[in-house]
């Protein structure tokens, strides 16, 4: 699992360095997520907790979250947001657990950010999802099945 994790991001990584990007809609968007700890409740009381930073000399946005209900983890995440060079789209690679990777694309569908997305150890599978900043320190993601409002408790920005 962390080699294909690992292979997938080199091979991103070491195909080209397609910098405008970094300054275009959709990662201007995705880098707003940069800086302190967000917080959220889903529907059933489960709890996220995530926070992102800065990775691969400033040209990946990288996150490290958890799902937990009752002081019980139920889930561990690792977003990570960076370039597509092939279909020159704002890539999403998000590990869960350590037996689930999801591979993507990011797009901007008005004001929300539009994930696309599948299984990367069973392709077949395809995913949707959504999310959009409702303030500086605030997103809610729609998951499909649940909205989400995500919220800066901390708010140091890097």
């Amino acid at each position: 699992m962390i080699l294909l994790t690992t292979a997938i991001l080199s091979a991103t990584i070491l195909r080209g360095n397609d910098e405008p990007y970094l300054t275009g809609p959709v990662f201007s968007e995705v880098k707003r997520f940069v800086g302190g700890t967000w917080e959220g409740t889903f529907p059933g009381g489960a709890a996220m907790t995530l926070h992102y930073d800065w990775a691969a000399g400033g040209t990946v946005v990288r996150g490290d979250g958890q799902l937990s209900k009752g002081g019980k983890t139920l889930m561990y995440f690792h977003p990570s947001f960076g370039w597509d060079p092939v279909k020159k789209a704002v890539s999403y690679l998000d590990m869960h657990n350590s037996d689930t990777v999801y591979l993507g694309t990011v797009k901007l569908d008005k004001e929300w950010l539009a994930f696309d997305f599948v299984n990367a150890l069973n392709p077949k599978t395809h995913f949707s999802a959504r999310q959009r900043f409702t303030g500086p320190d605030t997103y809610e993601m729609d998951l499909g099945t649940s909205i989400v409002q995500m919220k800066r408790a901390s708010v140091a920005h890097s």
